[in-house]
């Protein structure tokens, strides 16, 4: 299943989409529905091959904004308010570009422009904590504690072990399969909208954690300078599930897509890429979508 819909009291309520990371399907926001649903009709979508959706080995972040769009089609809602986690924050972004008429506000949330920045931080990320795709299938698994630790800051999972024991058997109750956790890891690689998100007009507000091991604050703040109309929200102390380790950001999450403009800060717009810049980036992108490379990669959890 692609989706599930959670329909607001409030008649005339917009709605919102929320789009997840790696590895995920829309389940993992489900504890903040209480507190969504009653502002917005709620559209929790299912990366492929998560919760019954169909999977694409190949998937790319186009695919997916289109399989989203395709579901808001489906539901007839022509405009929307579109949140973003992780990978989801790169579907976001595309959505925003394909689409800009149907987003009236987005939320990303612990993410970047990818390119050359997420490639580095995969780099780190399979570096130093899983050193290799197959050790991140086994610990997700096997031991889900271990991938949910290092998603979480280091001070929350020491302080907060038992919420680390309960987000471990959400993840068991929605069990991915190793190809879709290595077609979502290909997918968010090969991401980039370095160039193109200077373009986006869409009111957004960006959210990270100071403390995320997984996308660096760096990222995220050459995002929001990239954005037209971006404010930024850094959580101290936060990891890469804000959503999670700190539920009454939710609460700002909902004043921002109600209207509220005084979330978060003003960073200043950032000077558009140059042509040399865009070029290698260009260039980037061509490697990532080298099919050998792909297979490859996609073939380690065969």
């Amino acid at each position: 299943m692609l989706y599930k819909i959670y329909k607001s009291e409030k008649k005339n309520a917009p709605y919102l989409l929320m789009l997840p990371g790696v590895a995920c399907g829309g389940f993992v926001f489900e504890g903040a529905l209480p507190l969504l649903t009653a502002h917005f009709h709620v559209v929790l979508f299912n990366n492929p091959g998560t919760d019954g959706a169909p999977l694409d080995r190949t998937m790319s972040v186009m695919s997916v904004a289109r399989q989203a769009l395709h579901v808001m089609d489906e539901l007839k809602v022509p405009t929307f308010h579109v949140f973003g986690h992780s990978m989801g924050g790169f579907v976001a972004q595309r959505i925003a570009l394909e689409a800009p008429e149907r987003v009236l506000r987005m939320v990303l949330m612990s993410t970047s422009y990818g390119g050359m920045q997420t490639e580095r931080d995969t780099h780190r990320v399979m570096q130093d904590f899983v050193h290799h795709m197959r050790v991140f299938h086994e610990l997700y698994h096997q031991r889900p504690e271990r991938v949910l630790e290092m998603m979480v800051a280091p001070e929350f999972a020491a302080k907060y072990p038992e919420q680390i024991t309960a987000m471990a058997e959400l993840f068991a109750g929605h069990k991915t399969n190793p190809a879709a956790v290595a077609a979502h890891f290909m997918c968010g690689a090969r991401f980039s909208a370095f160039g193109e998100v200077d373009n986006i007009t869409v009111p957004a507000l960006v959210i990270h954690g100071s403390a995320d091991t997984i996308v660096s604050v760096h990222g995220a703040r050459a995002l929001a300078r990239h954005l037209q109309k971006a404010r930024y929200l850094e959580l101290a102390g936060g990891g890469h599930v804000p959503f999670i380790e700190k539920p009454e950001v939710m609460a700002d999450v909902c004043a921002f897509l109600t209207g509220d403009n005084t979330i978060g800060e003003a960073l200043g717009r950032a000077e558009r890429p140059t042509m040399p810049e865009v070029m290698a980036d260009g260039l980037w992108r061509a490697g990532q979508e080298s099919l050998g490379g792909i297979r490859s990669l996609l073939a380690m959890f065969d």
